[in-house]
């Protein structure tokens, strides 16, 4: 990134341990998850692929971490749809990528909840 080596080592390590937010961006970790919308400390990341919306009143199993927010888009992918969310306290827009169907009872504007499963979350420190 901008001529510098960030990272480097075995492919499955950099995938799955990526040394900062530049590189978890990089290597698919799209949804950057600040303290201020986990309630945790330190920033963490997830792919869209591990992340899932539900409804408000459906309950996150326990340990994951839950992002209240509001339907942004729903892009069909043919196998698959990806929706994004605004959280409603701000921030950046979180990304889930769901098999097709996945959307059901979800439209733009409505309310809903981004969870991920804490054994997908990865703690990085916040840039390089």
């Amino acid at each position: 990134m901008a001529g510098r080596i960030r990272q480097h080592g075995p492919t499955a390590r950099v995938l799955d341990r990526p040394a900062d937010a530049d590189c978890a961006q990089l290597v698919g970790c799209t949804n950057l998850l600040p303290p201020a919308l986990t309630g945790r400390s330190g920033l963490l990341v997830a792919r869209p692929e591990h992340c899932r919306p539900l409804r408000l009143d459906d309950a996150p199993p326990p340990g994951d971490v839950r992002v209240p927010g509001t339907v942004r888009r729903i892009v069909p992918l043919g196998a698959g749809v990806r929706i994004d969310v605004d959280p409603e306290s701000g921030g950046r827009p979180l990304a889930c990528l769901v098999p097709a169907g996945g959307a059901v009872g979800l439209q733009r504007g409505s309310p809903t909840a981004v969870t991920v499963a804490n054994a997908d979350l990865r703690a990085v420190p916040p840039d390089a």
